[in-house]
């Protein structure tokens, strides 16, 4: 990996940053796309949600690079990582894998790596598994912005099938329970108990480390389903069904509606991270209303409270903006999801902002995680940030510590849609600063 560039020259910085991720990105590339983490993490593999992910990063940088070299390398990573996604779609029910007809796979193991055979879940015998809710509205929304951006590759024609199946699996199957909220349920208890992108046993729960009472409505999830509703009504209209456009349409503004008056919590100016079985509100100041804020979920009188309270300190530390808030009961720091730092959830926060027209913010978010990263050196998975309160010995109390997560099992200490946010960071600063990107861009 490059070293990071001394002083405040920001041509170098940029610059250095693009590279770094790029070079991480390449060293990920593989014929399904690419692997979630390098050979020496815990995710060499094919993971839905990780490459869709990158490919929506790489294309919203694309639009801000303005580059033709980097155009046809992202072009080409976005056919492979779509064309396996398609291939590897479900097309039968399959509960002991969580498979139903249209869902996108959550991982293939092809060869189990150690991690995977410990996880105990079961694949079936292409290697997949389909234990993760969201990537199916991640994949409409991947498939759209790739057919805009390149209406002439393959893909754009031959993955509409893949995505119509898509659309069909949000409308027979994500509804669990008929209230017009997008929620699942664990289908085998060897699989995922939460199949969002906080998957960890311990990521969301009311009281204790007693889950919420499923089926469970993540508010990350509504915004996704929420920018996937959208992008199948113009999908639709583009193949001449405009009743059905109006219809997903309509369902989408009367899901933000919804949104608004069940997930919002006033006195935290906040969503909720979830919504339980009995539509109970999970009160826990998280980052995942940062993804509703991407999607444009949120509407637009509570969007300044929201971006407001994400930035409070209890969430924004020196290095990022934290999964949960320190302030809260269940606060570990050292936990997966409970008050680590992640530079993809900081970025998908970064692409809201900007979206609503935050960019100052966007840029505080942007440069705490890039400080952290100068300090790391790789487009690491994760990190965390202990308060200096924390510290008994007052002669250590110098401010806020960045930590590594862990050493054992090691750091994902290269890991794929970490390096596509800190790709995404790049283009906005260049743009921003108005500072050329010299860097590579073709495979080497």
């Amino acid at each position: 990996m490059t070293s990071s560039p001394h002083g405040g020259d920001a041509v170098a910085q940029v610059n250095w940053l693009w590279e770094l991720a790029l070079s991480a990105l390449r060293e990920l590339r593989a014929e399904h796309g690419f692997n979630a983490s390098d050979a020496a993490g815990l995710y060499p593999a094919l993971f839905g949600r990780d490459s869709l992910w990158i490919l929506l990063m790489l294309l919203e940088s694309s639009q801000l690079r303005e580059s033709p070299d980097f155009d046809t390398w992202v072009e080409k990573a976005g056919e492979d990582a779509l064309r396996a996604l398609c291939d590897t779609q479900s097309d039968q029910i399959d509960d002991s894998i969580e498979a139903q007809p249209g869902r996108i796979i959550h991982e293939i193991q092809l060869r189990p790596t150690p991690h995977a055979r410990a996880s105990g879940m079961p694949h079936d015998g292409r290697g997949r598994t389909f234990s993760g809710f969201d990537q199916t509205f991640l994949f409409i929304t991947a498939y759209r912005r790739f057919a805009d951006a390149f209406p002439g590759n393959p893909v754009a024609e031959q993955g509409w099938p893949h995505a119509a199946r898509a659309i069909h699996w949000i409308e027979r199957f994500a509804d669990e329970d008929g209230d017009g909220f997008f929620e699942y349920s664990c289908r085998d208890s060897r699989n995922l108990l939460n199949q969002t992108w906080k998957d960890s046993f311990d990521s969301v729960t009311h009281t204790g480390l007693a889950p919420p009472p499923s089926p469970l409505a993540w508010i990350d999830v509504q915004g996704y389903a929420y920018q996937a509703l959208g992008d199948a009504a113009d999908l639709w209209a583009r193949h001449g069904d405009e009743a059905r456009a109006h219809s997903l349409r309509a369902q989408a503004q009367q899901l933000k509606r919804d949104v608004d008056t069940h997930f919002w919590i006033e006195s935290e100016k906040c969503h909720a991270i979830a919504l339980d079985r009995a539509k109970r509100p999970v009160r826990l100041v998280s980052s995942n209303p940062g993804h509703a804020l991407w999607a444009g979920l949120v509407v637009e009188g509570h969007a300044a409270a929201l971006v407001e309270r994400l930035l409070q300190p209890d969430m924004l530390t020196p290095y990022g903006v934290r999964t949960l808030s320190s302030a809260a009961r269940l606060y570990a720091p050292f936990a997966y999801h409970r008050g680590t730092i992640w530079p993809f959830d900081n970025a998908v926060l970064v692409s809201g902002l900007l979206r609503y027209g935050f960019a100052d913010e966007a840029r505080l978010v942007m440069e705490s995680v890039v400080r952290a990263i100068r300090l790391i050196g790789t487009p690491i998975e994760l990190y965390t940030v202990i308060d200096s309160s924390l510290f008994v010995d007052e002669t250590s109390r110098t401010g806020q510590q960045i930590l590594m997560h862990r050493r054992n099992p090691p750091e994902n200490r290269i890991q794929g849609f970490s390096a596509a946010g800190l790709l995404l960071y790049a283009a906005v600063l260049a743009r921003m600063t108005n500072t050329p990107i010299t860097a590579g861009t073709a495979d080497r």
